[in-house]
Formats: structure tokens, C-alpha cells, sequence
């Protein structure tokens, strides 16, 4: 069997428009300060930049074609400091995108329940990292920890009063070093507030964050990371990244800015299909050498659209580790 075949598109439709497109709302602009992530930490330094509504249009516009495709809002920075968020949800959700998530730290969470909710959001996970205010102080240096906890309280008890209401909640954690030892209590703390308790692996983000865990791919047993076929990343500008982890902007395959640009047209181009052979053999792509969450991302991992499948589908809401 050769490496094309063995790898390759897991269907069709996947083959046709990338089942998880992601846009980030904003560059820059964050009221949190995370020793792991590049913005918080301050290593790699961004200008302020918002996607326009012009852009999100043409995006929502074309995911909405395709029902298999998740249009996933996230940011180099906080997705809910562009003043468009919620107006942009909802227009995704009128004009037929099947399903809508949304990555956010929480901290204006408070401010927009009810918006949210009526906007139709299908999904919002909320990155809460701690469950008490000392280690989230540590770790994500800001001092809003009970803001958040109001924020996901307040949206769990709104979403349980509307009958009927399909949003998801989930509370994420980022698994550092540090964090492992608190996993259980993170669990318990958050657990009766939300759908689903997912951890996240620690990434590099191109190698701007130390790798805390010295876990680079061995080469004798390299597995082609499964991204490069499920996940089509824009960045505030509206270009689009070969990798969601390349915040350098190192590898851009393509300009939704550019006349007769689309992310069909984009997805089937000759510069990511040249990545995507050039990864069956090696890493190729330059945040692929330090990445450290391999165990996600590499071949025969479930990616992010099946877990968010799965929890939409479910009938009701749990609390709890799922």
C-alpha cells in the first residue's frame, strides 16, 4: 500500500472541504497573560488585528455549503475582543452553517451569556486551566479567576433553563507540568458546571514556548500528522496556514483576500497538496520539528470535529470528565 493511499483524506466529503475550518477573530489582544501561549507570554510579539465582517461573510458564506464542515472561531488572543463576535455567530448560524464552536478564556464571558445563546452558538469551550484562584493566578496571570467561574455558571444555568437549547459547554485545561497533579480537582471543580472536561497537549506553537516535555517526534517512527487533511486555519488577515500551531506565519498556503480565492479552491491547490505528500515521509512543515502534542494529531487520532459531533449529538447535557 502506498503512503498516499494509506494516509490520505478519511472520506470524500473531507476530500472535497475540510470538515473543521477555524478563523481567528483576533491578533494581539488578550486580557490574560499564559506562561504557554505565545501571546501571553510575550515571545512572539503581534500587532493588534481584528477579522473584518467582510471576510467572516465570505467564510461563513462557503463553510454553510457544506453540512460535514465545523466553523470554529478562535484567536492569537481572545476571540471575544472583537466587537463583531456575537453578530458573527449569528450570522454563520441564519444563513445555514450547521455548526458553529467557539475557543474563549472566559473573562468577558459574564457580559455575554444571554447574546450568545440567542446568537445559536452549537459549541463554547472555555480554557479555565485552574480551580482555584491561586494556581490560576500562576498560571495565566491575570486576576479574573471568579469572573470566569461566574461567566461559565451563569451560561450553564441559562443554557439548562431554555428548553430545548443545543449549545455545548466544555471547560479545558492545558496539560503542563504543573497542571497534572491538580487534574482531578480541575475535574471535580468544573465538572457540574459543564458538558465535557477535555485536557489539552502542551504544544510549542512552532517552538516560541519551551518544550516542557522534550517529547520531539523520534525519526524512526514518524506518523504523518493528521491536520494537514482535516483542519483549514485563517488568520486574522485571511491567510491561511498550513498548520493551526504556525503563529509565525511561516507556512501560508493561500489569501481569501485575493480575488476568486475561496477555501475549496485553497484546499485542492498544488502548494498544500505538495505539503500534504511531503509530510508522508517526514516533517516538512517548520512547526512540525519542535511540535509536542503528536499523540493528537498523528494519524488515527480522532480529530477535533468528531469529539464535537459526539457531544452535539448526545441527548441532554452531563456534567463530568467525558
Amino acid at each position: 500500500m502506498n503512503e498516499q493511499a494509506r494516509f490520505g483524506f478519511r472520506t470524500p466529503e473531507y476530500e472535497q472541504f475540510p470538515p473543521v475550518v477555524q478563523a481567528a477573530l483576533v491578533t494581539g489582544v488578550c486580557p490574560s497573560h499564559c506562561t504557554y501561549c505565545p501571546q501571553g507570554s510575550g515571545s512572539l510579539r503581534m500587532a493588534p488585528l481584528f477579522l473584518t465582517f467582510d471576510l467572516w461573510r465570505k467564510i461563513a458564506t462557503e463553510v454553510a455549503a457544506y453540512p460535514w464542515a465545523t466553523l470554529r472561531i478562535h484567536g492569537r488572543g481572545e476571540p471575544m475582543s472583537n466587537q463583531e463576535y456575537v453578530p458573527m455567530i449569528a450570522f454563520a448560524k441564519r444563513i445555514g452553517v450547521r455548526t458553529v464552536t467557539s475557543f474563549t478564556n472566559g473573562i468577558y464571558l459574564h457580559r455575554q451569556v444571554e447574546p450568545l445563546l440567542d446568537a445559536g452558538i452549537d459549541l463554547l469551550e472555555i480554557s479555565a486551566d485552574a480551580a482555584d484562584p491561586a494556581l490560576y493566578l500562576a498560571w495565566r496571570c491575570n486576576p479574573f479567576f471568579e469572573q470566569v467561574v461566574e461567566g461559565v455558571r451563569k451560561l450553564f444555568a441559562a443554557r439548562n433553563r431554555r428548553s430545548g437549547c443545543a449549545t455545548r459547554i466544555v471547560v479545558s485545561a492545558v496539560d503542563h507540568p504543573d497542571f497534572r497533579p491538580h487534574r482531578e480537582a480541575f475535574t471535580r471543580f468544573w465538572g457540574p458546571f459543564c458538558d465535557k472536561i477535555l485536557v489539552r497537549p502542551f504544544h510549542t506553537y512552532g517552538g516560541l514556548i519551551c518544550d516542557l516535555y522534550d517529547r520531539q517526534r523520534p525519526g524512526d517512527n514518524y506518523i504523518p500528522c493528521v491536520q494537514l487533511w482535516e483542519r483549514f486555519s485563517i488568520n486574522s488577515e485571511g491567510h491561511v496556514n498550513a498548520c493551526f500551531n504556525d503563529w509565525s506565519d511561516a507556512e501560508i498556503v493561500g489569501d481569501l483576500g485575493e480575488p476568486g480565492a475561496s477555501i475549496r479552491k485553497i484546499w485542492h491547490s498544488d502548494t498544500f497538496r505538495r505539503i500534504r505528500e511531503a509530510s508522508l515521509t517526514g516533517p516538512c512543515v517548520k512547526c512540525c520539528f519542535t511540535c509536542s502534542g503528536p499523540t493528537l494529531s498523528s494519524w488515527g487520532s480522532d480529530g477535533y470535529q468528531h469529539w464535537v459531533r459526539d457531544l452535539l449529538d448526545r441527548p441532554g447535557s452531563s456534567g463530568g470528565e467525558a
